[in-house]
């Protein structure tokens, strides 16, 4: 007489069975949030990092730069004006 023993095979299939699979709907999905939040980031840094830094009229030039820049190194504003 044949005895037969249950090593728990049954219950590794069951498991695999209540796996869920990925659709390409849900990876486009994740990927347009992620593109949305990027660009929203981006956004934000561009209009948001500029909001509280100074302008000044640029030395020599008929155009506006930002006080910090030319605080930062004077001579090399001066330096790189010559140049060009």
């Amino acid at each position: 007489m044949e005895s037969t023993r249950n090593n728990g095979d049954d219950a590794s299939k069951g498991d695999e069975s209540k796996q869920e699979s990925i659709t390409i709907g849900d990876v486009a999905a994740a990927g347009l949030a992620i593109a949305g939040l990027v660009i929203a980031g981006g956004i934000a840094w561009a209009f948001g990092s500029s909001g509280d830094r100074k302008t000044m009229k640029a030395p020599g030039r008929d155009h506006r730069m930002y006080r910090d820049d030319f605080q930062r190194d004077p001579s090399d504003y001066f330096r790189n004006l010559r140049k060009k």
